[in-house]
């Protein structure tokens, strides 16, 4: 009996620990970092770079919009995401834009 009664008490403990692990792993899940990592990884070959000619800019902004849309990817994390393909002077005025608002 008492046998039986260790073996429950290291199965609810088993329970336990594995209940605890996963909702840690939910948490970590839903971090923005994490979030942020996924959708990189995701994007990684599939975006290309923005290009410098002003009449295929609309048309690239058209194509990352519906990217965005296809993979689900979080609205708040659409401009951090694209930052790295932005062209030189897409850049330089995003930098520019930032510095003049702190």
């Amino acid at each position: 009996m008492k046998e039986r009664q260790d073996e429950m008490k290291l199965r609810e403990q088993e329970l336990e620990l594995k209940r605890v692990t996963a909702e840690r792993d939910e948490r970590y899940k839903e971090s923005p970092a994490v979030k942020l990592k996924l959708s990189g990884d995701v994007l990684c070959n599939t975006i290309s770079h923005m290009p410098n000619e002003p009449i295929e800019i609309v048309s690239w902004f058209i194509c990352l919009d519906c990217l965005f849309e296809q993979l689900n990817i979080p609205h708040n994390l659409c401009a951090i995401l694209m930052r790295p393909y932005l062209n030189e002077r897409a850049k330089n005025l995003l930098s520019h834009r930032l510095m003049t608002t702190r």
